[in-house]
């Protein structure tokens, strides 16, 4: 079961922000507790005031069964993922094409489409037509933001500054803290539902012990 499991997402993030520009780093490390701002924390805060942004990224989940007697014999089970897509935050929009081991990227259609709009996550296999799918993107892109996951990084390192195509870029290795990551989550959520009148405001959610377990690490790229 889904429960009895803890999830390690290794998260390499290849993104390219709009409006996003963050220059003269050196090499060195930033502790996300201390008062100090960090450049992974300050892109992350551009793109939210840019409010929409593009984004690929290859993602490998790695899912360890607990030590306990249920699980006994179990193996880990690892799946690779690749996406593409667009996030709308002000009107709540997200687009993306995930294709998954057996994908090939250059037939669209050999993955899948997935759009959550207001909360409410959609699928579509190739041509055929959308169908509702409850909790899809909630360790893809939770509240509906892919780059949810910076709220809770730490341990950022900078590695030497890269240029592709013409674009300079510096590489920020990271670690994600998932305690923190679900009390980022509980209080989006939170909002959520109470602008929508569904969670009275005298009531509170708990953090999810999904997203308490988790754990990870990733690299994204900011264009310099």
């Amino acid at each position: 079961m889904l429960g009895q499991f803890n999830k390690r997402k290794y998260l390499f993030l290849f993104s390219t922000f709009i409006c996003v520009c963050i220059i003269g780093f050196t090499a060195r490390t930033w502790n996300v507790n201390a008062k100090q701002s960090n450049p992974v924390a300050e892109a992350w805060v551009q793109a939210r005031a840019a409010s929409s942004y593009h984004f690929a990224s290859d993602i490998v989940e790695v899912t360890i069964p607990t030590t306990t007697v249920v699980n006994v014999g179990s193996r880990s089970r690892v799946k690779d993922f690749h996406l593409e897509g667009q996030t709308d935050l002000r009107s709540s929009i997200l687009e993306l094409r995930l294709w998954s081991d057996n994908g090939n990227l250059f037939q669209v259609d050999s993955g899948v489409a997935v759009r959550v709009t207001n909360g409410q996550t959609w699928v579509r296999s190739g041509n055929g037509q959308w169908q509702a799918s409850p909790n899809l993107t909630d360790s893809i892109a939770p509240v509906g933001d892919f780059l949810a996951y910076l709220a809770a990084v730490r341990d950022i390192t900078a590695m030497q500054p890269e240029t592709r195509a013409g674009i300079q870029y510096t590489p920020y290795h990271f670690t994600v803290d998932g305690p923190v990551f679900a009390e980022y989550v509980r209080v989006q959520m939170e909002q959520i539902l109470h602008a929508r009148g569904e969670l009275p405001l005298e009531m509170h959610l708990t953090p999810s012990p999904f997203y308490q377990g988790m754990n990870g690490d990733g690299e994204i790229w900011i264009r310099t």
